[in-house]
């Protein structure tokens, strides 16, 4: 099953949990709080605990790839990295991305009082996480090889693959000469 309409049958069954939970009442509205609050300490643990494998395996492969800029008219660059920086670059967004969650749940919560956004977003980062790529690779033991191989892409909810792709020769000739062009240009 498609995983955008995973999400979107997940949360129409939290939501149809969480009405029959009455979570308005104020005795459950700190429990929701606690709960919430663990599983982002569980989520930061998770991550804490992948980048402490990813680390540990140090994985020198080099990756060559070219970040999309789409909002820039610039021509893009070629990145060179590690597998083992590449995928910590990943875990890291992972965990900037619960962070960013979190601010602006809390705001939420505490500016208007909404309870139920709280109950969703203590299980919906799971099932993020257990499908990132860099989360099957290094908690589930999968080899990186097919869709798992890097550089990865990021599926849009518009149904297009979007991120790095991989570099090519005829790509590092390209991007060579755009830099040669701007140190002329300088």
């Amino acid at each position: 099953m498609n995983p955008q309409v995973q999400n979107l049958v997940m949360v129409l069954g939290l939501i149809q949990v969480a009405r029959m939970l009455n979570l308005e009442d104020p005795n459950k509205v700190f429990w929701m709080r606690i709960i919430h609050l663990t599983s982002v300490g569980i989520i930061l643990g998770l991550c804490f605990y992948v980048r402490t494998r990813i680390k540990a395996k140090n994985d020198t492969t080099e990756l060559m790839y070219i970040e999309p800029n789409p909002w820039s008219g610039e021509e893009p660059v070629p990145i060179t990295t590690t597998y083992c920086d590449y995928d910590c670059d990943e875990v890291f967004k992972v965990v900037k991305q619960t962070f960013i969650s979190l601010c602006i749940l809390a705001f939420i919560h505490l500016k208007w009082g909404y309870v139920q956004p709280l109950f969703l977003q203590t299980f919906m980062p799971f099932k993020s996480l257990f499908e990132s790529k860099v989360f099957q690779i290094h908690f589930f033991n999968k080899r990186a090889e097919g869709e798992l191989k890097r550089p990865w892409k990021v599926s849009s909810p518009f149904g297009a693959n979007s991120g790095p792709k991989q570099v090519t020769k005829k790509d590092l000739k390209r991007a060579a000469k755009a830099a040669s062009k701007k140190d002329k240009g300088l």
